[in-house]
């Protein structure tokens, strides 16, 4: 009994606006002030999540981030 299950169509709603985000996506991490070869660190016990790197490539693109664990935390340099 391999009967389809057919679904409602989903509506399409067109002209709806984009509400404005709230508490914004305001970065506390100075990736955007970074010369190539500037770093710096962030202590471990901040450290929520490994993926700063790859959310900062994404963000601030073309340029380029690189982050190595280091005594006392992870240190984050721009590389391009």
């Amino acid at each position: 009994m391999n009967a389809k299950k057919r679904y409602n169509p989903v509506p399409i709603d067109r002209d709806i606006p984009i509400p404005v985000p709230r508490g914004g996506s305001v970065c506390k991490w100075p990736f955007d002030k970074l010369e190539i070869g500037d770093s710096f660190i962030v202590p471990n016990s901040v450290i929520e999540c490994l993926s700063f790197t790859t959310e900062a490539n994404k963000r601030y693109g073309p340029r380029r981030f690189i982050s190595r664990q280091v005594s006392g935390g992870r240190r984050f340099w721009r590389i391009q």
